[in-house]
């Protein structure tokens, strides 16, 4: 009874759309045992993922002071990817593994973000007026990069795990994968027993592109973080949790084409949660 169906800017409308398509999906996985201690792994499959509801939106919002604006766009194709992966894991103790992995990705579909022009009426101006749109499109590239990984016990039930990934992907225009950072890494220290269970990890991430506004690419800065969690089972059926997020405070910082054009600072604070698990 309370809805509301309008604006300053006019009655909202309804609008409906519809899409389909099909897709077949096959994968192969393959495992070779070269030693009880050493394993090669391959793997080929086509995959597809649904682009966000954000992206698929059909409104607009306008700045009729910038005359620019941004929107979803309900024709986007879902992302669909050839992947091909090879790798080696080496277990050379109990409890430590070695490896090392290539990937690659081909994107006959992706979803990138672009700047294209529409005209629109301007309320301060009350004309229509050709604004500056962004929003996302489908397009081609690829990704391919290397994993590495470390894991090793040390004494009294503590030990370290390493992770680093490099990714090298582009669009075929030339332009950059949205959310990809060229360098990944991470450094995890653990300890475990039957009862508790305990992790401090320091994260990084470098550089990405997170989308366009106004024809400009925007950028967040490399990103570290560091992380805790504690795990202790207070009963066969009972576990309490605790997580700590960004225990350094880490600012997030966005630029627009680069570092000396600084566009938001996002200081999200430490965040904390506990909670208890239960199973029957």
């Amino acid at each position: 009874p309370n809805a509301i169906l309008g604006s300053a800017f006019g009655p909202y409308t309804p609008t409906t759309f519809k899409r389909s398509y099909r897709d077949y999906l096959p994968s192969a996985n393959l495992k070779y045992e070269v030693s009880p201690s050493l394993v090669l792994r391959t793997a080929l499959a086509k995959t597809i993922a649904r682009p966000d509801y954000s992206a698929l939106g059909g409104s607009v919002s306008l700045n009729d002071d910038a005359l620019s604006g941004s929107g979803g766009n309900v024709n986007l194709d879902p992302v669909r990817a050839t992947n091909f992966d090879v790798g080696m894991e080496w277990y050379y103790a109990p409890k430590a593994l070695l490896s090392a992995g290539f990937f690659y990705m081909d994107f006959r579909s992706i979803v990138a973000q672009g700047t294209s022009s529409g005209t629109y009426y301007n309320n301060k101006r009350s004309a229509q007026t050709v604004y500056q749109i962004t929003s996302p499109y489908n397009t081609t590239g690829s990704n391919k990069g290397l994993e590495l990984s470390w894991q090793q016990p040390l004494w009294n039930n503590f030990g370290t795990l390493v992770n680093y990934t490099h990714a090298d992907g582009e669009l075929d225009d030339g332009g950059e994968l949205l959310n990809s950072s060229k360098n990944t890494w991470n450094l995890t220290g653990y300890f475990e027993n039957e009862r508790f269970s305990a992790r401090l990890a320091y994260n990084y991430r470098s550089k990405y592109k997170a989308g366009v506004d106004r024809g400009a690419s925007q950028h967040v800065d490399s990103q570290p973080s560091l992380a805790a969690s504690l795990n202790v089972k207070l009963s066969e059926q009972l576990t309490l949790t605790f997580d700590a997020l960004n225990l350094t405070n880490e600012t997030i910082k966005m630029y627009a084409e680069n570092e000396d054009r600084p566009r938001a600072f996002y200081s999200n604070g430490r965040t904390f949660y506990i909670g208890l698990r239960g199973k029957l």
